[in-house]
């Protein structure tokens, strides 16, 4: 039985009427039947909800699609028959039952889905997700957010985002979720699956989400609260304390009892987790002694000895791999 059937936009055995729904689901693409093209059937569903749309999509046939970059939206491609080849970027692999695929917008892609191929397609629009991940890490976000593109499903976190999606898919179809019929639960179920999304999956921000901890008693928290916001600006333990509204050695005190470590200790990996989210992204065109000294790093040794120790790599070897990822193989 085929999924999210109610939710049907498209069925149709003509390539370029396949192409121009897909395109104005999606966006413009070039889609080539790679095969004899006898056995192309575009099928295509979409189930809307609040911060991102469920979708299936098989066409039958070995086909070519090419989007380029997709810009505002990422697509999170997760195979439930069949597999695809996949490039995002400077990176490529095949997708399978074992692996899906998530395409970030500012690499361009190009893909291969074999005949038979089926996949459910989570589309998240670009900026639902950054104020979502804004909300949920507790931090304005300043670098674009970039995933690893392929979710390995041998790390148990990561097979959960493909159960929720065939749960979801199943919801919809018994009319739990989505569309008109959809539950007061929706929005819950989206964002639980928005960060699983972030806190399991390898991206530049999930250095943040590991910071993340269960809640605070107050001083702790006001004093760590008020470290984020103010990252920035120059800021001092009289001042955090302030913040705090509590003495300096209460607030030590409580922070290392709770945090583990002192204020100024999680203010100083605060700032290299924003330097790493920056170099990681692939969009940074600083050079890293000027990033350093724009977040309080001014000797160049000790910041790169604190980066390595915090991330098992210096800061230039971040910032020339994830500049590779980011652009196509010639």
């Amino acid at each position: 039985m085929r999924l999210l059937q109610d939710f049907a936009v498209m069925d149709t055995k003509r390539l370029n009427e396949a192409r121009q729904i897909v395109s104005s689901k999606f966006c413009d693409h070039r889609l080539e039947v790679r095969g004899s093209g006898r056995k192309f059937h575009a099928r295509h569903s979409v189930a809307t909800g609040r911060l991102l749309s469920l979708n299936y999509l098989s066409y039958g046939e070995t086909v070519l699609i090419e989007p380029g970059e997709l810009q505002t939206f990422y697509l999170i491609q997760i195979p439930v028959r069949g597999h695809a080849d996949i490039t995002n970027g400077n990176l490529s692999f095949l997708s399978s039952s074992k692996n899906a695929s998530i395409l970030n917008p500012d690499r361009h892609t190009r893909m291969i889905w074999h005949a038979s191929c089926e996949q459910l397609l989570v589309y998240l629009p670009k900026s639902k997700l950054k104020r979502f991940a804004e909300k949920f890490l507790g931090r304005v976000l300043d670098s674009e957010i970039v995933f690893q593109p392929e979710i390995d499903f041998s790390n148990p976190d990561l097979a959960g985002l493909r159960r929720a999606a065939v749960a979801f898919a199943g919801e919809a179809d018994h009319g739990h979720l989505f569309g008109e019929s959809a539950s007061l639960n929706q929005l819950l179920h989206e964002e639980r699956f928005i960060a699983d999304l972030l806190l399991y999956q390898p991206s530049n921000v999930r250095c943040f989400a590991s910071a993340l901890s269960r809640s605070a008693p107050a001083i702790p928290k006001r004093a760590r609260d008020y470290i984020v916001e103010n990252l920035h600006h120059s800021i001092g333990l009289s001042e955090i304390a302030t913040a705090a509204h509590a003495p300096i050695r209460t607030l030590q005190h409580q922070f290392k009892c709770f945090y583990d470590m002192s204020p100024t200790e999680f203010l100083k990996q605060e700032r290299l987790r924003r330097i790493h989210s920056e170099l990681s992204s692939g969009h940074c065109s600083a050079n890293i002694r000027s990033l350093a000294n724009r977040w309080g790093f001014h000797h160049q040794g000790r910041f790169s000895k604190h980066y390595e120790q915090q991330f098992g790599e210096l800061p230039s070897k971040t910032k020339s791999k994830a500049h590779r990822c980011r652009f196509e193989k010639d």
